[in-house]
Order: C-alpha cells, then structure tokens, then sequence
C-alpha cells in the first residue's frame, strides 16, 4: 500500500509542478523583435480598405513617441485607445466604419504596442493615470489637434475618461467601450462584492 501511495503521491506532485511552470510560463514575458512587430501589424492593417498612414508621434522630451495610425480621410478628428494588453490593430475591423465619418487615429498607449516603452517608476493609481493621459495630451499637441471624439476600450475606456476629466475642453465626445473601473450608474459596488 505504502508503494502504491508513494507512486501516487510522486505523480501528483509532478502534475502539480507542471501546472504551476505552465502557469509560471503563461505569465512570463515572450519578447519578440521589432521586425516581427511590424510585420504583424501590416499583416493586420492590410484587411482595411480606407488607405492609412503610420507616425512615430513624440509624446514627451525625452524622444518618446506614441505609435499612431491615422486615416487618409476628411472628417473631425477621432482617437482610439486599446485597452491593456492590445495595440492600435485590436481595431482594424471597425475602422472602414468609423473613416466614413471620422479622420481615424488609432494609437497605441505609451509601454504598448510599437509605441516607446520607457520604464515606469510610479507607486500609485494617480501617477499611473498621469504617465498615460499626460503622454496622450503631447500627443495631441504634436498633432495639432485641437479638439476631438475620443473612443477607449478597456483599460483605452477608464485612461480616456480620465482624460476627459482632466481635459475637458479638448474632448468634444467620449465614448466608453466596456470601461474598467467605470461602474454602471445604478449599481454599488460594495454590495456587488458582498
């Protein structure tokens, strides 16, 4: 019996490691060339129709740029922001759409996508809103623009409508798609946790 409980005690323990280096690996970071980056995304922005243009866009003094792909289009000025983990592409579907209305800029979040990744030293919730809408509001300004419909998914949905917050007169709509951290009007957080 011991035998027996040994043998099953040994393959549970390595099912157990297995799993949790499979997860070890999930989570690890898998770096992938600039090349490579760039042919996924030509690849991806082939299937749009409306012709597009990329910029490298500064964002800050320190060389940094927000990686920028804009519309060939007429029409009032409208930003898309990706939420985490994405990039400017996680819209190429929608953007045929939007550019029959919209001059379109999709742009990937400063430490995204093939935007510049400086290193981040912030401790809290507040300089992390500030790094990201303060890199944005350069770019506006680099741009030009002055006013503008600001679209944000995700993680893209709660920074814009911080931005919006924060520069009110520069956003002339907001649109939210699955925002985190925005809760519907008529709910309540703490008894949704309870």
């Amino acid at each position: 019996v011991s035998s027996f409980l040994t043998v099953r005690l040994a393959r549970l323990e390595f099912g157990v490691r297995s799993m949790l280096g499979s997860i070890r690996n999930f989570f690890r970071w898998a770096p992938t060339s600039e090349d490579a980056l760039e042919a996924a995304e030509q690849q991806l922005w082939a299937s749009v129709r409306t012709p597009v243009e990329r910029h490298m866009v500064p964002c800050d003094d320190e060389g940094n740029g927000l990686n920028t792909i804009i519309t060939q289009t007429e029409g009032p000025p409208m930003v898309v922001m990706h939420g985490w983990g994405a990039g400017s592409a996680f819209f190429v579907r929608n953007v045929d759409a939007l550019a029959a209305h919209f001059r379109v800029h999709c742009v990937d979040w400063l430490g995204f996508g093939r935007s510049s990744h400086p290193s981040f030293s912030g401790a809290s919730t507040a300089e992390a809103e500030e790094y990201w809408i303060d890199s944005l509001d350069r770019w506006r300004e680099s741009m030009g623009i002055e006013q503008f419909t600001l679209l944000g998914q995700s993680l893209g949905g709660y920074l814009s409508a911080c931005y919006a917050l924060k520069y009110s007169e520069r956003v002339n709509k907001l649109i939210l798609i699955s925002p985190v951290g925005i809760s519907p009007p008529d709910s309540d957080p703490v008894q949704q946790d309870r």
